[in-house]
Order: structure tokens, then sequence, then C-alpha cells
């Protein structure tokens, strides 16, 4: 079973390319891991959509290393998922 997950945006506000790089590459493996190490979500279905993540776990601080920063957001976008937080889209 392939998973195809779509992120429209993320923004970074202060954080150089090089930094902002190493946040997208983080949250891939991240996000790679989380699906391949723990069961789905059982509310993850087709099509399913967090509108927005609750980034407290995102302190300024947390731009000091943009490894942690990338995980930190795979897994509030994971958590989200498992919470039941998710939208159906209508289509």
């Amino acid at each position: 079973m392939g998973i195809e997950l779509q992120i429209d945006k993320i923004v970074l506000e202060g954080m150089t390319s090089h930094q902002a790089g190493r946040v997208t590459r983080s949250l891939k493996t991240e996000l790679t891991r989380l699906f391949t190490e723990k069961e789905l979500p059982t509310t993850f279905g087709n099509k399913s959509r967090i509108p927005e993540l609750n980034s407290e776990n995102l302190k300024e601080n947390s731009y000091n290393n943009p490894d942690k920063t990338g995980a930190n957001i795979a897994n509030s976008i994971y958590q989200g998922l498992a919470s039941g937080a998710t939208d159906a889209l209508n289509t």
C-alpha cells in the first residue's frame, strides 16, 4: 500500500534557504519513519486533510536546530492524523 501526502505550504519565517532545506529533509525522513514503523492512524483515509497544525512544540529557539524542527512538524502531522482531527474533503 502506498501513501501520498501533499503538503501545500510550510512557512518558515526567519530561516535561511539552507535551514529550510534541512527542515524539509528532516520532515520527509521523519514522516517516512512514522508511517513505516507505526500503524496508520485509523482516521487516515482517502482524501483526508489537516487544515492547520498546532505549532505549540515549535518554539522560536527550534530554528537553531532545523533537523529537530522538521521532525517536530512531521510528528505534528502524524498526531493530527492520529487524533482524528482530519476533515474529509468534499469530492
